[in-house]
């Protein structure tokens, strides 16, 4: 086949760009910036040779594309698969959020029509169904009716879960999700090395007094608890992007048209296993969970650790309907279902995201 990629620059595309192009399909990139090429060389190496490129952004009238895009691909695109979008979720953002996958799908369906496009391959989430619980979901399920009532040609959804990066490498291209949950962390433990290794014997007495020591292993330890927001008899549906797009590209080439799969782990760990093996990986001690979310610690709010709790519990409250109670969904693969969630990969995954500074520069 012949296929009009989106968001080859983003975490889904750019694993599933090169994985059709190892399964023998032809594949076009629209990729903004006046060089796209290069761009996407930048991230995926020489493998953006294989691909052809055009000019464009989703939400441009038109996805961006030129009178002379429409002639030289009119009649000569199988399939549009469109995974490009915004992963953001703040309700302050709802209009960019909105304008992104709802406007960008609106079109991409154009762009379909007037190449002659007869299928599209939608990637949606698992979590458009469902009541709403923020602009997200609400986008995601408003661009999945646009796809539905489309008239031009037949259709497929897919709705993945959290994506995580690769299996066996741990390489990820973005840093939402469950490493936008962790990555605060993270950041607080360096700088509190930081403090505790610039302040001498004397000095780390004095952070001992107000909180927090760091061990002989390194470890960074609450000597009063910090709490972490999340119901630990919930779950949280993962899965690695290089099943993902495996399982992506199955269905592309021989699912059934005019239907919605579930990309998603039958059956996902508990927010219990995951947040315990991820703060150990991490090397935080000294926590305990925070549940009911509006759980009070009563900590003074001029003291260090009232400063740190009052930060984390701002910084994550994004994250309230993801770690409060979720879903259980059937996985409904081609294939093999996605590998289990281990202590192994988890760290393989924050080894590498750590390695990277959660995507800081």
């Amino acid at each position: 086949m012949k296929i009009l990629l989106t968001g080859v620059t983003g975490q889904v595309g750019s694993f599933l760009g090169p994985k059709l192009r190892q399964r023998g399909h032809q594949v076009v990139c629209l990729v903004r910036g006046c060089d796209p090429a290069t761009r996407v060389r930048s991230l995926l190496g020489d493998a953006a040779d294989a691909f052809e490129y055009v000019t464009g952004d989703i939400t441009d009238t038109a996805g961006g594309f030129q009178a002379e895009d429409f002639a030289r691909y009119r009649g000569r695109i199988d399939c549009l698969v469109h995974p490009a979008g915004s992963v953001k979720f703040d309700w302050e953002m709802r209009d960019e959020i909105m304008a992104t996958n709802v406007g960008g799908t609106r079109n991409m369906l154009y762009v379909a029509r007037h190449c002659g496009i007869s299928r599209i391959c939608y990637v949606s989430s698992v979590y458009a169904l469902g009541e709403p619980r923020n602009p997200y979901e609400e986008s995601k399920a408003e661009a999945e009716r646009l796809v539905k009532n489309w008239s031009g040609g037949e259709f497929q959804i897919l709705r993945p879960s959290v994506v995580l990066g690769h299996s066996q490498t741990g390489v990820t291209t973005n840093y939402t999700g469950y490493y936008g949950f962790l990555s605060g962390f993270s950041y607080l433990k360096h700088r509190l090395h930081r403090l505790w290794q610039e302040s001498g014997v004397a000095g780390q007495d004095n952070w001992r007094q107000q909180g927090f020591e760091f061990d002989a292993a390194g470890r960074l330890v609450f000597l009063q608890p910090l709490y972490v927001p999340y119901n630990p008899d919930s779950t949280l549906n993962l899965v690695p992007v290089d099943w993902l797009v495996a399982a992506m590209a199955e269905i592309i080439e021989r699912g059934a048209q005019n239907r919605s799969y579930n990309l998603v782990d039958s059956n996902p760990q508990t927010d219990e296993f995951l947040t315990r093996q991820s703060m150990e990986i991490l090397g935080i001690a000294g926590w305990r969970p925070k549940w009911p979310l509006d759980f009070d610690p009563g900590y003074d709010a001029n003291s260090l650790l009232g400063q740190i709790q009052a930060k984390i519990d701002q910084r994550l409250s994004r994250f309230a309907p993801y770690i409060s109670q979720e879903d259980r969904y059937q996985c409904e693969t081609l294939g093999a279902p996605p590998p289990a969630i281990t202590t192994d990969l988890l760290k393989l995954m924050l080894d590498y995201a750590a390695a990277h500074r959660f995507g800081g520069k």
